[in-house]
């Protein structure tokens, strides 16, 4: 099946927070799921750093989500000049998306190294090893290294249009995002749509 790039933020951000997340994070995973989807090509997918997120712990050290904005949102505390050890993260692909941003907060070019691979970001564009993106579903150890020389790596290409994904995976998020949904009550019927406490259908 086909999804649009819209789909894939408001499930992935309905799905979070149903895992736990606080609408803030939660709004922060869609966006980051979705700059994986608009990049996907090969094995650099978004699918399964996802699904990992919603199995771990939300807003721990050890998690991308978490981790991820609060290094967006200050760079220049989290990232000193020269090399900056994360530590281990849960799906560190989805650091992805919050190093760029925060290269483009600096001006500046970063490159995350993990699991051998390599992903450098300018503020203008990104670039990356283009095998063994799947590792990035796993817990690794990460690295960021800002300044110094930085290497010449393929460049990253958008997609516009929308993503593959299978109906099996679509259902699996279904559970996630039912728990954000407001319980049904006289309150609901009365003020939502629909013929509110008297149906005689």
């Amino acid at each position: 099946m086909i999804v649009s790039l819209n789909e894939v933020e408001m499930t992935a951000l309905k799905a979070a927070r149903g895992a736990g997340y606080s609408w803030g994070l939660a709004e922060e995973a869609g966006k980051a799921v979705r700059w994986l989807a608009e990049r996907e090509e090969r094995d650099f997918g978004w699918l399964a750093p996802l699904l990992a997120i919603l199995q771990a712990p939300p807003a721990s050290l050890h998690c991308p989500i978490a981790r991820g904005a609060a290094l967006a949102d200050d760079p220049e505390t989290a990232l000193p000049a020269g090399m900056t050890e994360l530590g281990v993260i849960h799906a560190p692909g989805l650091l992805l998306p919050f190093v760029a941003a925060a290269a483009r907060t600096l001006r500046e070019p970063l490159l995350l190294v993990c699991h051998g691979l390599r992903f450098r970001t300018t503020p203008d564009e990104d670039a990356f090893e283009c095998r063994g993106w799947h590792a990035l579903a796993q817990p690794a150890a990460v690295a960021i290294t800002r300044g110094g020389p930085m290497p010449l790596l393929r460049q990253l290409r958008r997609k516009d249009g929308g993503v593959s994904t299978s109906v099996e995976f679509w259902r699996f998020l279904d559970p996630y995002v039912v728990r954000t949904y407001v319980p049904e009550s006289d309150t609901s019927r009365l003020t939502g749509a629909g013929a509110g406490l008297n149906d005689n259908d």
